[in-house]
């Protein structure tokens, strides 16, 4: 609407803000807040909205390809982390980078991390998923002789990926609790149904990882549907 505008003539500005750490749902949430400081957002304050608001009235935006921010006078994008600043934290890739709507955030400064950080290539490679490597998970899970060892697998890279999501460690979660014993809201479900999604092969929904289920049966459930597992997934 707004670039609509300024074809036009008229004036018009669009601000995507991010999260606001001092006022607002998230500022009161500690769970949205243990989420979101994992690294997919750089966390704004009112006194930023403010200047933004102010720069786009005085229509002073400007791109700087140094910034983790994309603006222009039309449109300003703020708050989102690059992929370069997950990388060089250590985290892992918010499910939204898999979107080509955020390709240019996601390669956005990995070239110069990369090169200012080679000898630390095999630390965030084994971080990247959160939960081991991808191919040392579905090396495991394929490995499985039955069901019981495929569930065992897929528990332990559930319990690694719910402690990190959370900030916990990982002999806090007891497997017979349900997830949602430990706080997980629709925001990590939704992350957490995306990782099994993508390195488990596996098909779960939020409900289900919210469900009073134990982890325990939730890996089960998971183990059963991954196409990775002789025989999972035939029912999809």
């Amino acid at each position: 609407m707004a670039r609509h505008r300024r074809s036009q003539g008229l004036k018009g500005t669009s601000i995507d803000l991010g999260i606001v750490e001092d006022i607002g749902f998230a500022s009161d949430k500690g769970v949205v807040r243990n989420f979101l400081t994992k690294g997919a957002a750089i966390w704004l304050t009112s006194a930023d909205v403010l200047t933004m608001i102010a720069a786009a009235i005085a229509e002073s935006l400007s791109s700087d390809t140094s910034s983790p921010q994309f603006v222009d006078n039309a449109e300003a994008v703020v708050g989102l982390a690059t992929g370069g600043l997950i990388k060089a934290g250590g985290h892992d890739d918010p499910y939204w980078f898999h979107e080509a709507r955020f390709a240019s955030v996601r390669v956005h400064d990995t070239q110069a991390q990369l090169q200012g950080n080679n000898n630390n290539n095999s630390a965030n490679q084994d971080t990247g998923s959160g939960a081991g490597t991808r191919e040392d998970i579905r090396v495991a899970l394929a490995a499985a002789k039955n069901e019981e060892e495929a569930a065992a697998v897929a528990l332990g890279a559930l319990k690694r990926k719910l402690a990190r999501a959370m900030m916990m460690d990982e002999v806090d979660l007891d497997p017979e609790n349900p997830a949602n014993a430990y706080g997980i809201d629709s925001l990590v479900a939704v992350e957490i149904r995306s990782w099994v999604f993508k390195e488990l092969r596996s098909e779960v929904s939020v409900f289900e990882i919210l469900s009073n289920a134990s982890l325990t049966s939730l890996a089960g459930i998971i183990a059963g549907r991954s196409a990775v597992v002789k025989g999972g997934g035939e029912d999809e």
